[in-house]
């Protein structure tokens, strides 16, 4: 796995091939590709034991309880033993904070 690129399928493969086809499709999809994509469609979902005082907007998805004081549009995501916490309309950022991660050689936490 670590040797394959990182590159999305439609630009990996999709983009090169002359084979391709599309057919007509009538349902719902969406391109789950941002932390933001990812809290509309699971914000009517209860998935973290979640205590806020002054607190709104927050999407919270995590594998232990969170209290959260004074913060508002935020998303905060925990999962076996990571964090990552950003504003609402910034989670396009994450792409960065992988890429410095990887700089570090810190690749255990992604």
């Amino acid at each position: 796995m670590e040797k394959i690129p990182s590159n999305s399928i439609d630009y990996a493969v999709m983009e090169k091939t002359p084979l391709a086809a599309m057919v007509l499709a009538d349902f719902f999809w969406n391109d789950i590709g941002s932390w933001d994509q990812f809290e509309t469609i699971i914000k009517n979902f209860e998935w973290a034991e979640l205590f806020e005082v002054g607190s709104s907007n927050n999407t919270v998805f995590s594998d232990i309880p969170v209290a959260l004081c004074g913060v508002e549009d935020l998303i905060i995501v925990i999962k076996n033993g990571k964090a990552l916490v950003c504003k609402k309309g910034a989670s396009q950022k994450v792409k960065e904070i992988r890429t410095i991660i990887e700089g570090k050689e810190r690749v255990d936490l992604l």
